[in-house]
């Protein structure tokens, strides 16, 4: 039920941020996979899945208080 100008500031604000935190993912992935190889997997599979998880739940609780 948010009005539509909301709508489109919060893909303005999501979508970036989301692919920042995406690259800062890649880059670590790929220096984890130089330094420790074998950490890889662990970290592809439960760090980073549970960081954007958090950092989705924070934004759709902001999002409900805010609008909500």
């Amino acid at each position: 039920p948010a009005p539509r100008r909301a709508r489109l500031g919060g893909l303005a604000v999501g979508i970036p941020l989301l692919l920042i935190v995406n690259v800062v993912r890649l880059a670590t992935l790929a220096r984890i996979v130089e330094i420790y190889p074998d950490a890889f997997f662990y970290f592809h599979e439960y760090v980073w899945q549970g960081i954007f998880m958090v950092l989705v739940l924070v934004g759709a609780i902001s999002w409900a208080e805010r609008f909500g």
